[in-house]
């Protein structure tokens, strides 16, 4: 496989690592439909690790408050908190 730049790096197949992840149909059927909406706005269907890997990309950029999160929707809350405070 050749070598895909991102950013400042270029990666190849060698640099990923499978992940398991497990999501609710509701997120899965998200996934799916977002990724078949660039295709019907001219671009490509994206595959769900596309997205992921995009989505991850992104919250690096966040500055996310982390102190006493404890469940899945605390951290919701504070991701949404970094986009709006970054103003995204």
């Amino acid at each position: 496989m050749a070598a895909k730049k991102i950013g400042n790096s270029t990666e190849t197949k060698a640099d990923y690592f499978r992940v398991s992840l497990t999501l609710p149909k509701e997120l899965d059927d998200y996934l799916e439909k977002f990724g078949s909406e660039a295709k019907s706005k001219g671009g490509f269907k994206l595959a769900k690790t596309t997205i992921i890997r995009s989505m991850i990309r992104s919250m690096m950029q966040l500055k996310v408050d982390l102190k006493e999160v404890k469940q899945e929707e605390d951290l919701e809350k504070r991701i949404e908190a970094a986009f709006k405070k970054n103003g995204k």
